[in-house]
């Protein structure tokens, strides 16, 4: 399953233009947990679709793929503020079952370069009956490159 998404993101990058790839790390703030997250976006406008595979193992054991969207509200001398919201599958390893969650957030850029720029985000998601002792935030920091 991961194999596959990972092949998925990646042809998505190499098939689309004005492409960003990035990569960044998370905390969940009610487990305490750390993620390790690959994302592959389209911009078209202020839009962007973005899809992620998180890989978390420390604490809880759960990797996860997630589609969101956003629109970008500013852009301002290279800062910019996105809200998000998205959809995203869980696999948990153990006993958690696996399961879907909806999460909603947003995203704060700044451009260090004009292809690079680092980012802050804050996420809060709710799963289905089965996955929620997973619901919760987390906040995550990381780099994009666009090409």
């Amino acid at each position: 399953m991961k194999k596959i998404a990972l092949v998925t993101l990646l042809s998505t990058a190499l098939t689309a233009g004005a492409v960003e790839v990035g990569v960044d790390a998370s905390r969940d703030l009610k487990t305490q947990s750390s993620a390790l997250r690959l994302t592959v976006g389209q911009n078209v406008g202020k839009v962007e679709v973005e899809g992620g595979l998180a890989v978390t193992r420390s604490g809880k054991q759960e990797d996860k793929l997630d589609v969101t969207a956003g629109y970008k509200l500013l852009d301002f001398y290279g800062v910019s503020v996105t809200p998000k919201v998205g959809i995203d599958y869980m696999s948990n390893k153990g006993a958690a079952p696996n399961g879907w969650a909806l999460q909603g957030g947003a995203e704060l850029g700044y451009s260090v370069m004009k292809n690079v720029k680092v980012v802050a985000e804050y996420v809060y998601q709710k799963g289905e009956q089965k996955t929620s002792a997973f619901d919760g935030s987390y906040v995550g920091a990381g780099v994009k490159v666009g090409f």
